[in-house]
């Protein structure tokens, strides 16, 4: 049980992920645009000199998604997965590393590019666990694949990289382990068992309106106002419609009309998201949203709204069994005191990479703040705040070990 000293990272070892994280952070791509970044991961990966005996196999996927699969003879197949992308957020957090990065969106227009979200963090855990293995094949025996997602942004790159063949020219894991960086003390452990994270449904909604002259509003048919009373109402699904004991968020994320102060559009369009944990409530709020949706329409003598879904990812089930051994190693580990299991309300699709194998899996969160973050006036940021970064010289060792200890609780010599 817990981490053998000799795969505790070496300070040498320690400052070489942190150099990868300030990197990676200072150089973004957004979702399905990580050419770069995977080209990086992908020519350090390949650029350890492997020990005798060990394998390394490659295999690429979806647009820039790919794993690498390392054998030490005989033994257990495990996997480890982090992921890629990076959000379209001008980052303002003042770091000496902090990324000026800019790219072009889906919608074409030029964008601000951060990781927003701890990814960079994630990545670089991810290859300090890999070089620290190949450091020391004398302490395990059997196959790590160690995969890097696209796109997990977006909801789409799980999905995408297993309808191109992932799994097909790599060996099968008997599970599977991830992790993500939150904005918790870093040092700190979640291992929550059961839904960790929740089920996400994305929705672009189009309004159809009359387009007119602002003057003569009676001669048109506003979309902008029912997409306004729109947003009022969804929220009433949260408060008024579901069971108040069960997760439940809707979240408009976009709303977008109009070229013009003096023209009344034709059309609006919002983008949203709505969060749960079981199915029934999932579907209470699917029900809730098109009737509200339409409804509105029809109040103001619209055209039906065209209601297209674009995301679908379910929750992160961490499996009971593989939680409670994982939660037994990470308190040997760092310490009943830093282990604070909290489910949260964001969506992940690293599930997807698990059932399309049939395996267990777990999923846990790590803290990623300093003390002067979490003392931040006006309280600690979120994922997704242009001022969240995950701090590499306090968070980045715990993310090793812990990537470490789970792996090796499977392929390590006893």
């Amino acid at each position: 049980m817990g981490l053998p000293e000799t795969m505790k990272l070496t300070p040498r070892e320690r400052a070489e992920a942190i150099e990868v994280q300030k990197y990676l952070h200072a150089h973004p791509e957004l979702s399905t645009q990580e050419q770069k970044t995977s080209a990086y991961l992908l020519g350090h990966l390949e650029a350890i000199e492997l020990p005798a005996g060990v394998t390394r196999q490659v295999s690429r996927a979806g647009r820039t998604g790919f794993g690498v699969a390392f054998r030490n003879g005989e033994g257990p197949v495990v996997a480890y997965r982090a992921d890629m992308d990076g959000l379209p957020v001008k980052e303002l957090t003042g770091l000496e590393f902090a990324s000026t990065a800019t790219q072009a969106s889906e919608t074409g227009d030029v964008v601000p590019v951060m990781h927003a979200c701890g990814h960079d963090s994630h990545m670089a855990a991810a290859l300090g666990a890999a070089r620290k293995l190949l450091a020391n094949p004398e302490q395990w025996a059997g196959t790590v694949v160690f995969i890097f997602q696209e796109a997990e942004e977006i909801g789409k790159g799980a999905e995408t990289m297993l309808r191109d063949g992932f799994w097909n020219d790599l060996p099968r894991p008997e599970v599977l382990y991830g992790a993500h960086v939150v904005g918790r003390p870093a040092g700190q452990m979640d291992v929550y068992p059961g839904g960790v994270t929740t089920a996400t449904d994305g929705f672009k909604i189009t309004i159809r309106g009359v387009s007119g002259h602002g003057s003569a509003p009676q001669t048109a048919i506003d979309p902008i106002v029912i997409g306004a009373a729109i947003v009022m109402r969804l929220q009433t699904i949260a408060a008024r419609e579901t069971d108040p004991d069960k997760t439940a968020v809707v979240t408009v994320g976009s709303f977008r009309s109009g070229s013009r102060w003096n023209i009344i559009p034709e059309t609006a369009e919002l983008l949203l998201t709505t969060r749960s944990r079981d199915e029934h409530t999932r579907g209470v709020i699917r029900n809730a949203l098109v009737r509200i949706v339409n409804a509105e329409a029809a109040a103001a003598g619209a055209p039906e709204p065209i209601i297209e879904q674009i995301v679908s990812v379910p929750a992160t089930e961490n499996d009971p069994a593989e939680t409670s051994r994982i939660t037994e190693i990470f308190t040997e580990v760092f310490g009943a005191d830093h282990m604070v299991p909290e489910p949260f309300t964001f969506s992940e699709d690293v599930s997807e990479f698990a059932r399309e194998l049939d395996i267990p899996y777990v999923f846990w969160l790590y803290g990623g703040f300093s003390e002067a973050q979490m003392n931040r006036e006006g309280g600690p940021v979120t994922n997704h705040s242009p001022y969240f970064y995950a701090d590499p010289e306090l968070s980045l060792e715990p993310a090793v070990h812990a990537a470490l200890a789970a792996i090796l609780s499977r392929v390590g010599k006893a």
